[in-house]
């Protein structure tokens, strides 16, 4: 004999509310594009095309937010050993020659007081991407890792094949950069670094590179970095993700 029983398909959802810095309205999240998502030390950020950040807790309930950037925010990233957010996003470009294209490292245990109503993070290091040696691009992906903390390793995936790293103490301004390349194709659709991921094994480190075309391996901890193709398929942008066991 068949019995009824009851299932939940759905799950209540609550709207939220957001106070933009410039202490203008209020402004539904709804009506803001989503650029780019990150997570860690409990909390789920977002960033947005009008270049503001939000923060919300483990519940996904809004705690405050920040402009970082004066547009767009193009990419982000929660820390996770310290609580420091990494974003990129555009900000005033200063002379035609320079980039718009900026890279900050903000302190979200520091807060400072924006006027009577804000606060933002205080903002440890300030970062141009782009310079003489290397040359400006589409940034198609973007990932941090932390090594001894305050020691950074950030790699920028671009659209042309290339790689560019920075390592160093961005807030002391100590850095270094080195730029990594996948074997290139004349159609940018194929050499498009649509995908990073690092693995640490020990003593050795390695940075998985994904185009459309191919999937490569670096290993860092060789002077150069050598590089060998895993696999002939790769796969397009905002379909790639590594697991916790890298």
């Amino acid at each position: 004999m068949y019995q009824w029983r009851k299932f939940e398909f759905f799950e209540e959802k609550y709207a939220v509310k957001c106070v933009v810095p410039d202490g203008e309205e209020d402004n539904d999240l709804a009506t803001k594009k989503i650029t780019c998502c990150s997570s860690g030390r409990g909390k789920v950020v977002t960033g947005f095309d009008d270049g503001n950040v939000c923060l919300f807790d483990r519940g996904l309930k809004f705690n405050y937010a920040f402009k970082p950037h004066a547009s767009s925010v193009l990419f982000l990233q929660q820390l996770k050993q310290r609580n420091f957010l990494v974003t990129i996003g555009e900000d005033e470009q200063l002379s035609p020659q320079q980039s718009a294209l900026c890279l900050k490292v903000f302190d979200l245990d520091k807060m400072q007081s924006e006027s009577s109503s804000m606060t933002s993070p205080d903002c440890v290091g300030i970062l141009r991407i782009f310079t003489n040696q290397f040359p400006e691009a589409q940034i198609t992906s973007f990932l941090v890792l932390e090594e001894v903390p305050p020691i950074l390793l950030i790699a920028i995936g671009l659209d042309n094949g290339s790689i560019y790293c920075i390592k160093g103490d961005i807030a002391r301004e100590r850095i270094s950069r080195f730029k990594l390349q996948v074997e290139g194709h004349s159609d940018k659709t194929h050499s498009s670094i649509n995908g990073l991921g690092f693995r640490v094994d020990g003593r050795s480190l390695q940075l998985f590179a994904v185009t459309p075309s191919s999937v490569s391996l670096f290993s860092l901890h060789d002077q150069p970095p050598r590089r060998q193709t895993l696999d002939q398929i790769g796969c397009d942008g905002h379909s790639i993700a590594m697991s916790d066991r890298s």
